[in-house]
């Protein structure tokens, strides 16, 4: 976890930068383990639901499927951007030399979409293909627009307001104020 639970794109900008593979513990796909990790933050954070989007190439294991629905239970939908492409590419490490198997075979991960679409079914989300355009992003909205909104009165009302800052147009009112003070012979 790198960044605080948020709705400031700014705070989550501001992290991006420190995301790189040197950071996992271990090489390898855990989606069961991130979605377990998700759910963990959100009650943390006391949501009552939440849209967790997972984005992987990996390939979809039944732990996958049982994590999503147990997120799905706990009142957390689960979607996926799914990243590959079915014939695959072969994986590089970072001093560029192919990833291999213990048996020297390369590591040439292949992206299984219908097993993303399954576990996004099992999560109540959806799984889309990343894409170069925004169709991708659309379709999350979409998926996130149709959740209700559960709460109390305060909740619910905290969710929908937004501060917005007027102050710097009383500052052009009072500068204009203040030149007519400023005159020759005054």
């Amino acid at each position: 976890v790198i960044s605080p639970l948020t709705d400031d794109a700014r705070t989550v900008q501001a992290f991006v930068p420190s995301l790189e593979p040197s950071i996992m513990p271990a090489q390898g796909s855990r989606p069961d383990l991130a979605i377990g990790r998700a759910v963990e933050l959100l009650h943390q954070a006391g949501s009552v639901q939440g849209h967790i989007v997972l984005i992987s190439d990996a390939n979809v294991t039944t732990r996958d499927v049982e994590a999503a629905k147990a997120a799905l239970a706990s009142g957390h939908q689960v979607s996926i951007i799914a990243v590959g492409t079915a014939a695959g590419s072969p994986l590089r490490s970072a001093d560029g030399r192919f990833l291999q198997h213990d048996d020297g075979a390369i590591v040439v991960p292949q992206l299984d979409m219908a097993g993303m679409r399954d576990l996004a079914r099992a999560g109540g989300g959806t799984a889309v293909r990343l894409s170069a355009g925004n169709e991708d992003m659309s379709a999350l909205a979409q998926v996130r627009n149709s959740m209700t909104i559960q709460g109390d009165a305060s909740e619910v009302s905290a969710q929908q307001k937004y501060w917005v800052e007027y102050s710097p147009w009383l500052l052009i009112f009072l500068l204009g104020a203040a030149l007519s003070l400023f005159r020759k012979g005054v």
